[in-house]
């Protein structure tokens, strides 16, 4: 039988209630970060990722901005 510390039960309730207030953007972001998807444009591994990343990112934002 397994037996947690005190400081391991706060530690647990501490992720616990961070996990419950946090941020649902942030949820996603930990949650593809933990299974290895690139999130930012330095985890990208090739150059040619971050080519057309950028690429991407630009026609995003004209697509959103209306006053393009």
């Amino acid at each position: 039988m397994t037996e947690l510390t005190f400081r391991e039960q706060i530690d647990q309730e501490d992720s616990a209630l961070f996990y419950q207030f946090q941020d649902p953007q942030e949820k996603v972001a930990d949650k593809l970060m933990e299974i290895g998807m690139p999130v930012t444009h330095d985890d990208l591994e090739y150059i040619e990722h971050r080519v057309y990343h950028d690429y991407v990112g630009t026609v995003d934002h004209d697509l959103k901005d209306p006053g393009h």
